[in-house]
């Protein structure tokens, strides 16, 4: 028979159990109970008291001393005399409740299959536990080295995961959520660029939401520098020495007004050559001399200077003038870069020389020359702007301005009496982290938390025993052998220490069973 459940967790008493409920961990945080005061009886029995509630506390006395076996286990290596003066002595005492982890209740629990031995024997109790292919509904079923032990995976889902809430606690946790989510969607809509930065900042502060950001930032690195690129490519295309020439005619009239061309933004040697262009092209003498362009280093170098010229130098103030006949322009570029002719046979005729312009040779030579400055500029800007995927760091999202919209309108609230009657009657719930169910009840069948999340609390009690070989895949385990003791180690899981190990020992072995 089974001890009951009495005050198992008293924060008054401070129990260590073999479970993982909060109030244990607690428990076992605070516990600083020792064994070096009073009788020796009083130590033994304080030992076996406090021990005695971890290992096999649903066990009477009576049945604990007819598992109790007082030959403890251990191994030893071969090893030469000089070697075992540095090797650490064996924990004997520990192996004092080893016969326990034979239990397949125990087993079960030292697998992670269940919270607790009691949760582990309610579900061998039930059918859910099979060894070697048999059901077995005895929870002090002792396991033999090499026994395959599984559990039901959903029962093993209820034990590992949280606990599923009500209705009531659901609807109240969601409804929270949605004035919170509503009272956020009207301020973006009302300050979309300040809150743009401060959902960036958010995640960058949150490291949850900044692992997330970098998985998907490699992704997001690739596709701006292959728009980059990509639109470099298109900037580069659209330089032409025909678009060129277009563009310095159509100035023809700044020209005649200032004595000069503008700048367009290219760099002091485009406009020298530019003009140079203008003045062969239509005859005309400029007020100013222009500049000869210095001679040119090494073409990356020269190309990272002009580009800083174009960002340095100002605009230059408009000049209001006539504009130009755009008709006169394009005879003009006939003239000069007459366009290509094939015969019937798609073979290219030639250009008679007589009908383009004098110095339509040297013009087109400057246009190309023009045309290769411009490209290397446009292929150091694209350059800076790429982003360096070894420094995921320095990308920064753009703004986008249309963000706004991709969030929803006000979400109603969710009515608690609707939802305890009929349930699927306020579905979906419009909030976009929920996926269209209530808190912990997407799947409301289910006896836990959905979607599935591991308990709280849940680490200090992830240890995984030696002797045995789990696969949380499958929840299976293979019994390896029984738990043993080596030098420094023993395989038996503990809270306490050896000494306490010790007197619990001296308390059992001078007791026969019963």
């Amino acid at each position: 028979m089974v001890k009951r459940q009495n005050l198992l967790f008293s924060l008054q008493r401070k129990k260590i159990r073999a479970s993982w409920n909060k109030f244990n961990l607690y428990n076992a945080l605070v516990w600083n109970k020792g064994v070096r005061r009073g009788t020796l009886y009083q130590q033994k029995w304080t030992a076996k008291a406090e021990t005695r509630a971890y290992h096999g506390e649903k066990l009477t006395e009576t049945q604990f001393r007819n598992h109790f076996d007082g030959r403890l286990n251990a191994v030893a290596p071969l090893q030469s005399a000089a070697a075992r003066e540095n090797t650490p002595a064996t924990p004997f005492a520990l192996q004092t409740y080893a016969s326990l982890e034979k239990r397949l209740d125990t087993a079960l629990f030292r697998s992670m299959f269940a919270s607790s031995p009691r949760q582990a024997s309610q579900f061998i109790r039930y059918g859910k536990v099979k060894v070697n292919g048999v059901t077995i509904k005895h929870p002090g079923y002792l396991l033999k080295a090499g026994d395959v032990f599984s559990c039901d995976p959903e029962r093993v889902l209820q034990a590992v995961g949280r606990s599923k809430p009500s209705v009531k606690e659901s609807v109240e946790l969601v409804n929270r959520q949605i004035r919170r989510y509503n009272r956020y969607v009207k301020k973006c809509k009302k300050f979309p660029e300040q809150m743009f930065k401060v959902r960036e900042n958010h995640k960058k502060r949150h490291p949850w939401l900044l692992n997330k950001e970098r998985e998907n930032l490699s992704g997001k690195i690739a596709e701006t520098n292959t728009k980059t690129l990509k639109r470099m490519n298109e900037n580069i295309n659209a330089v032409t020495p025909s678009s060129i020439l277009k563009k310095i005619l159509l100035n023809e009239n700044v020209f005649d007004a200032t004595g000069n061309l503008p700048n367009f933004g290219f760099g002091s040697d485009v406009q020298g050559k530019s003009l140079s262009v203008f003045q062969l092209a239509t005859g005309k003498r400029a007020i100013l001399t222009p500049v000869e362009p210095k001679e040119e280093t090494k073409k990356e170098e020269a190309a990272e200077v002009k580009a800083e010229e174009v960002k340095a130098e100002e605009p230059a103030t408009p000049v209001e003038v006539a504009p130009v006949d755009e008709q006169k322009v394009e005879e003009l570029i006939t003239k000069i870069l007459p366009p290509k002719k094939t015969d019937a046979e798609g073979k290219p005729i030639a250009v008679n020389k007589s009908e383009l312009l004098p110095h339509a040779g040297d013009i087109k030579k400057l246009l190309l020359d023009i045309v290769k400055i411009r490209a290397e500029q446009i292929r150091v800007e694209a350059n800076k702007s790429l982003i360096d995927p070894a420094n995921p760091e320095s990308y920064k999202t753009p703004y986008d301005p249309e963000w706004v919209k991709g969030l929803p309108e006000e979400i109603p609230l969710v009515d608690a009496e609707a939802a305890e009657t009929d349930l699927q009657s306020v579905l979906p719930v419009r909030l976009p982290w929920l996926a269209g169910g209530l808190y912990g009840l997407q799947e409301p069948e289910k006896p836990y938390f959905t979607p599935w999340a591991p308990r709280p609390f849940l680490s200090p009690f992830a240890i995984l025993p030696h002797h045995i070989e789990v696969s949380f895949e499958t929840c299976h385990a293979i019994y390896m052998r029984d738990p043993i003791a080596r030098p420094g180690h023993s395989e038996v899981i503990s809270p306490f220490s050896l000494d306490m190990h010790e007197r619990a020992y001296m308390f059992y072995v001078t007791r026969r069973r019963k």
